[in-house]
């Protein structure tokens, strides 16, 4: 957050444009200006918000092993981002796809990848990595779907 000085006659229209009581200086300028989004610290917060409850979740803490608890991290981040998650196809080691639209893709892009559709979407993810190699995986989703280094740490920490 940076600190501007105004001349008074800008501020006195500031405070004529305030929508409701609390409402801060960034909120008017990006309401009157047209900027949308959410501030960045508020946008990091929610996201950070969705991965703990995520990773609180009940049905995460039932997962018996790396490759359930892998696959119910991907399954809520494809639900919280379903427009963007297709981004994750990109992602590749030197021979082999980690994301594909069907098990016969990645089948195709390697021996024993033991693909495994992620539940609620229509992607698959191979799981025959070691937990290391999970847990870059997953901070490479995360990274690709704009999530903040906090998201990252607490999401590829659960992983054990």
């Amino acid at each position: 957050m940076r600190t501007i000085e105004i001349e008074d006659d800008v501020y006195e229209y500031l405070l004529q444009n305030t929508s409701h009581i609390g409402e801060g200086a960034s909120e008017i300028l990006r309401r009157l200006l047209g900027i949308s989004g959410e501030p960045p610290d508020e946008k990091d917060r929610r996201n950070q918000t969705k991965i703990s409850e995520c990773i609180q979740d009940h049905r995460f803490k039932a997962q018996l092993d790396v490759v359930g608890k892998f696959l119910f991290i991907l399954s809520c981040l494809y639900k919280l981002k379903p427009n963007d998650f297709s981004k994750v196809l990109a992602l590749s080691g030197r021979q082999r796809k980690y994301f594909a639209r069907s098990s016969k893709e990645l089948e195709n892009s390697g021996s024993s990848v033991f693909p495994k559709q992620i539940p609620g979407s229509p992607y698959w993810v191979v799981t025959n990595n070691d937990t290391p190699k999970k847990r870059r995986m997953l901070e490479d989703v995360l990274r690709l779907l704009e999530y903040n280094k906090a998201a990252m740490e607490e999401a590829t920490k659960a992983l054990v």
